[in-house]
């Protein structure tokens, strides 16, 4: 076993890689196609993309590659052989744009919706904070603080604002 292992490991690691890597490029394509479907002013793109969307959002992901796993494994054997590799990485693309697409409208609309018409600052606020003597860095983004918080114990939960001053 023990001259076993470091292969198994290698070998792992390396698919891992590959099927990450390659899932997440498509999934960052077909999110930005979701997205600008989603930020569409035509109701008959919008629809597909909010139903889409939706139903992957919704749905278990174990059930998505268990669907894609054995539902397209005939067609999948036909065109790439025995490789479990493409099915693997199109369900997990299909997870992850769900979830990318809908970020990445919601970001647009949120920057279109900023007074100054989206144009970052962040430079501008972190001086202006620092010749005040506040702390450069301010408050922490918040994807930052809410996997913070979650480490810590319910009673030590810091109270940081949502708003950034």
């Amino acid at each position: 076993m023990k001259e076993v292992l470091p292969q198994l490991l290698a070998t792992g690691l390396v698919n891992t890689l590959i099927i990450s890597v390659a899932a997440t490029l498509l999934s960052t394509l077909f999110g930005l196609l979701l997205a600008m479907m989603g930020i569409s002013p035509s109701r008959w793109l919008r629809l597909p993309a909010r139903l889409y969307t939706d139903r992957f959002r919704g749905l278990p992901s174990i059930l998505t590659i268990l669907l894609i796993g054995q539902g397209l494994a005939r067609f999948s054997y036909q065109l790439f052989s025995p490789t479990p590799y493409p099915l693997g990485i199109f369900a997990l693309s299909l997870i992850a744009s769900a979830y990318d697409g809908r970020d990445f409208s919601r970001r647009y609309s949120e920057r279109r919706a900023r007074p100054d018409g989206g144009v970052p600052r962040a430079g501008h606020e972190l001086r202006a904070r620092h010749a005040a003597g506040g702390d450069p860095a301010g408050h922490p983004p918040r994807a930052a603080r809410y996997s913070l918080t979650s480490l810590l114990p319910s009673s030590k939960t810091p109270r940081w604002s949502i708003c950034s001053a």
